[in-house]
């Protein structure tokens, strides 16, 4: 854990983007291993810190190691309890994300990441209703829809996950 907020002390603060890219990846495979991405669940909100200071950062390399880390606080956070604030707070980073300029094969990465969000979450939801996360989506699969070939599939399963309310069964 100490380590853990070392690397996060470098990327919030390191002057070069490599500094930052290095001391997220380290982050980055921390929840890479299950028992240990379990360990640190009630130490995610200072990440989700981090990564909301570093959302505007153009490091195309950097914003790559920051896609997989959501995705992987999303994966550890399905599987916790009472954790729909740090959901909601990892749909928000998503979603600022998803606005950015990536590359496609990133994007589908963050629609999927949304997709492990969503998945039998109403509170995440109802915060993608709130946050026009639908209408995002739907830019992303008109903007890149073309250049993957799935991403236009994962956005249509998405925005039937997104407007599927809890009677309904989504699978």
């Amino acid at each position: 854990v100490c380590m853990m907020y070392r690397f996060l002390s470098i990327a919030r603060n390191g002057t070069k983007a490599t500094h930052k890219l290095l001391a997220l990846r380290n982050v980055t495979n921390l929840f890479g291993k299950r028992r240990v991405a379990i360990a640190l669940t009630p130490q995610i909100e200072p990440i989700l810190d981090v990564l909301e200071d570093l959302a505007s950062e153009e490091d195309k390399n950097l914003r790559s190691t920051m896609i997989t880390l959501l995705a992987n606080l999303a994966i550890t956070l399905r599987f916790g309890k009472d954790v729909s604030t740090e959901k909601v707070r990892c749909l928000s980073l998503v979603n600022m994300m998803l606005d950015g300029n990536d590359q496609p094969k990133q994007k589908v990465n963050l629609l999927l990441t949304l997709g492990t969000l969503l998945y039998r979450d109403e509170a995440v939801k109802s915060a993608a209703k709130d946050l026009d996360t639908e209408t995002l989506i739907g830019e992303v699969s008109k903007t890149y829809g073309s250049q993957m070939a799935n991403l236009n599939n994962i956005a249509a399963e998405l925005l039937i996950c997104c407007s599927a309310n809890k009677d309904e069964k989504f699978v």
